[in-house]
C-alpha cells in the first residue's frame, strides 16, 4: 500500500497562502489535511494486531476523504484563479495590442505627412515627445505582462502536481477501503460470537419502533446492556462520524421535515461512517424511511443515533473501537476523472449524501454540540 505523502499537500497549502480569504481558507483545510494524513501514516505503521486494525484504518480512511476534500477545494480555487489571470492577462494583451498598432501605424507616416499634420511642426513635435514618454511605460507593461504569463505557467504546473497527489490519495484510499473489507471478512470467519440477547433485543424493538423516537424507547425499555467500558469513563468530544458539515442543527428540520433533535450531515456519496467512541452496537438494520440506522451504546444510560446510511458492515452486539467502520453511504466512490474534471471545471459538486445523528441520555435528546466536535469538518465537494 502506498502511504500518505503529506509533503505533496504541503506544497499545495504554500501554493495557496496569497491575500485572499477563500484560499487562505482552502490553505487552513489542506493544513489540517496534512496533519490528519501524518497522523493516519503513523498508526498505520504503528499496528500490529487484529484488535485495532480496525479501528486504525477507519481513521486513515477518513484522513484520506478529508486529504482529498482538501486537494479537490485547492484544485477548484486553482481553476478559478486560472481563469481571472487568464482573463487579465488576455485583455491586457488586447490593450497592449492596440496601443503598439497605434505607434507603429505612427511611425510608419512619412515625415511630410507630420509636418503638415493640422497643428504644424509643433504639435508634431509634442506627440514625438509624448512618444518618448509612453515608450517607458509600455516597457513596464510589456514586462509586467510576462511576469504574469510565468505566474500563470507557475500556477498551471502546481495544478499538475495537485491533480497527481489527488489520484495518489484516491488510489490509496481505495487500498484502504479493500484492506477493511478485508479485515471485516477475517472477523466474520473467525466466527465472532456476538451478545445474542442484544441481538433479540434489537429485534424486538425494530418491530416495536414506527421512527427514531419509538426506537430509542424500544431499546431503552428492553433494558440498556454493559456498553464495554469501565465503570464512570466519560466520553469526551469526538469527531463526526463522516467526513461532512453539520447542514442542520439541533432544533432544526430534519431530513425527513420532522422536529430536529439532532444534526444532519452533509458528506460526499459513498463516504465511510465511523463509530465516534467505543462502544456496544444496539442496533444495525432498516427502520421505515429512515435508511439503515446503527444505535450505539457508548456509555450505560446514552445512545448514539446514526441514521441515513446505505450499507451496514456491523451487527447488534457487536463490540467496536473509536474509528472503526460501521458502513457507509449511499453512492459510488468517485472516481479520480471525476473529481479532477469538476475541481479542473471550478464548478460542480461531488455529490451528496444525508446522515442524521442524535444522541440520548436516558431517552432525552441531548445538543450533539456538546459531545462532537465539528471544527474543521468537510466534504469532498
Amino acid at each position: 500500500m502506498n502511504l500518505p505523502r503529506p509533503a505533496a499537500l504541503a506544497l499545495l497549502a504554500a501554493a495557496l497562502c496569497i491575500p485572499s480569504t477563500s484560499r487562505a481558507g482552502d490553505a487552513d483545510r489542506i493544513a489540517r489535511a496534512r496533519a490528519a494524513l501524518t497522523e493516519a501514516s503513523a498508526v498505520l505503521r504503528a499496528a500490529r494486531d487484529d484488535d485495532t486494525r480496525l479501528a486504525v484504518l477507519g481513521t486513515a480512511v477518513t484522513a484520506h476523504e478529508v486529504a482529498l476534500s482538501a486537494l479537490r477545494a485547492g484544485l477548484r480555487t486553482m481553476a478559478a484563479t486560472e481563469r481571472g489571470m487568464t482573463d487579465e492577462i488576455d485583455a491586457e494583451a488586447g490593450k497592449l495590442h492596440r496601443t503598439l498598432a497605434a505607434l507603429q501605424s505612427l511611425s510608419r507616416a512619412p515625415a511630410s505627412a507630420l509636418l503638415t499634420a493640422r497643428g504644424g511642426p509643433l504639435e508634431a513635435t509634442r506627440a514625438a515627445m509624448l512618444m518618448g514618454a509612453v515608450a517607458p511605460e509600455l516597457d513596464r507593461r510589456v514586462a509586467a505582462l510576462g511576469h504574469r504569463l510565468q505566474a500563470l505557467q507557475a500556477l498551471r504546473d502546481r495544478q499538475i502536481e495537485a491533480r497527481a497527489q489527488a489520484r495518489d490519495a484516491l488510489a490509496t484510499l481505495q487500498e484502504l477501503r479493500a484492506e477493511t473489507a478485508e479485515a471485516l471478512g477475517r472477523r466474520d470467519r473467525s466466527g465472532l460470537v456476538t451478545r445474542p440477547e442484544l441481538r433479540r433485543q434489537a429485534r424486538a424493538a425494530a418491530a416495536r419502533a414506527r421512527d427514531l423516537d419509538g426506537l430509542a424507547a424500544a431499546l431503552r425499555d428492553l433494558g440498556l446492556g454493559d456498553a464495554g467500558r469501565k465503570p464512570g469513563a466519560a466520553f469526551s468530544a469526538a469527531p463526526l462520524p463522516v467526513a461532512g458539515r453539520v447542514s442542520a442543527g439541533f432544533g432544526e428540520p430534519d431530513p425527513w421535515g420532522r422536529p430536529g433533535q439532532g444534526w444532519t450531515i452533509e458528506a460526499p456519496a459513498f463516504a465511510q461512517v465511523t463509530a465516534p467512541w467505543d462502544a456496544t452496537i444496539r442496533y444495525a438494520g432498516p427502520l421505515i424511511d429512515y435508511g439503515r440506522v446503527v444505535v450505539l451504546e457508548p456509555e450505560a444510560g446514552y445512545l448514539v443515533v446514526i441514521a441515513g446510511l446505505a450499507h451496514i458492515d456491523r451487527s447488534a452486539g457487536e463490540a467496536v473501537l473509536a474509528g472503526e467502520k460501521l458502513g457507509d453511504l449511499g453512492g459510488p466512490l468517485p472516481t479520480s476523472e471525476e473529481i479532477l474534471l469538476e475541481a479542473a471545471a471550478g464548478g460542480g459538486q461531488i455529490r451528496q449524501e444525508t446522515l442524521y445523528l442524535e444522541i440520548r441520555r436516558s431517552g432525552i435528546p441531548l445538543d450533539p454540540a456538546d459531545w462532537f466536535d465539528a471544527t474543521g469538518s468537510e466534504a469532498i465537494r
